[in-house]
């Protein structure tokens, strides 16, 4: 744990234990307004679900929607107005920085611990994934034997070459993949397989996913790094190509995770928020159609690594794709 979470986390215990000692029997008997501070696209069903927590609850809640790594920015440097009480990021990056940071509190829900595996949340109780998404490849069979795509790994073999197509690493779906490979493979090769990547490539890197899906669906490449939510744009002629979808195991990706703000007005609100979306009702309705994974009833599996890795890891990752040119 840093210097910041353990200063941060003696201070909050002491506050914590005043403002409970103040709260009412039923937490949701005191409403209060909640401001999320969110990168998560509310017309992607967020919104839905938000109004569907307030009829429930009672408690009415302010969007206040942007990047996800600028909200961290702005958690850490407590300049947010209106006061954040929630932090909903569509990356587990942005979200690991402002933990470490000190901008996030302990979330002080049993709920988490007792539904979320462990590999899918914070150790120390800053942050929970709600949903997964996973990296997938697209392998256009015309152009490569599907049967030879063994991994993230394989975009760097000869036989690729011409014909890879990526979006750029600013993408944290990317960088989480880099960040696993120096994982297991350790710095150096891990850069030679994005060197790899980047020689290979048919065109340089899209700026979306809907680009590349684009490209896929035409025929200009032969194989690319996907979000598990990719093949939800209706491209024209998609689910005619000969296009399959791969998912190297163990599994890479992200997550769209949430934590509460160390200022937070309202940190019993933002606890029964957090219970409410790993209820297994929710968990349920929302991923199924849009491409993510529930946590919620997940085995991981011993040999998973932690979804942390990814943020842990993601300013080397950056560093890495900068000398590979991989931009």
């Amino acid at each position: 744990m840093s210097g910041l979470r353990l200063a941060g986390l003696g201070a909050l215990l002491a506050v914590a234990a005043a403002s409970l000692a103040e709260q009412p029997p039923n937490p949701a008997a005191r409403v209060m307004p909640l401001v999320v501070y969110s990168s998560v696209e509310s017309g992607d069903g967020l919104g839905a679900l938000f109004e569907r927590f307030t009829v429930e609850t009672g408690i009415p809640i302010t969007v206040v929607a942007g990047d996800a790594e600028r909200h961290a920015q702005t958690l850490i440097e407590a300049a947010d107005s209106p006061r954040a009480d929630v932090f909903l990021s569509d990356n587990v990056q942005a979200i690991w920085r402002a933990a470490e940071e000190g901008a996030l509190r302990p979330h002080g829900s049993d709920t988490v611990e007792a539904v979320v595996p462990a590999a899918l949340r914070d150790t120390d109780g800053y942050w929970t994934a709600l949903w997964q998404v996973d990296a997938r490849l697209f392998v256009d069979r015309r152009a490569l034997d599907e049967q030879a795509v063994d991994g993230f790994d394989y975009l760097a073999d000869a036989a690729v070459e011409g014909r890879l197509c990526l979006t750029s690493s600013g993408h944290a779906l990317n960088r989480a993949v880099i960040a696993r490979l120096i994982d297991r493979h350790g710095r150096r090769a891990a850069e030679l397989i994005v060197r790899g990547w980047v020689k290979n490539l048919a065109r340089p890197p899209f700026a979306s996913e809907a680009e590349l899906v684009a490209a896929l669906a035409a025929g200009e490449c032969g194989i690319g790094i996907v979000s598990g939510a990719a093949g939800r744009p209706v491209v024209p002629g998609f689910v005619r190509q000969p296009l399959s979808a791969v998912t190297p195991v163990p599994r890479v990706g992200n997550a769209q995770t949430i934590g509460v703000s160390r200022h937070a007005n309202s940190p019993v609100g933002a606890t029964l928020l957090i219970d409410w979306l790993l209820s297994e009702r929710v968990q349920a309705d929302y991923p199924e159609s849009r491409g993510y994974r529930p946590v919620v009833g997940t085995n991981t599996g011993s040999g998973d690594r932690p979804l942390g890795l990814a943020g842990r890891l993601d300013e080397e990752a950056l560093k890495l794709a900068e000398r590979a040119r991989y931009r």
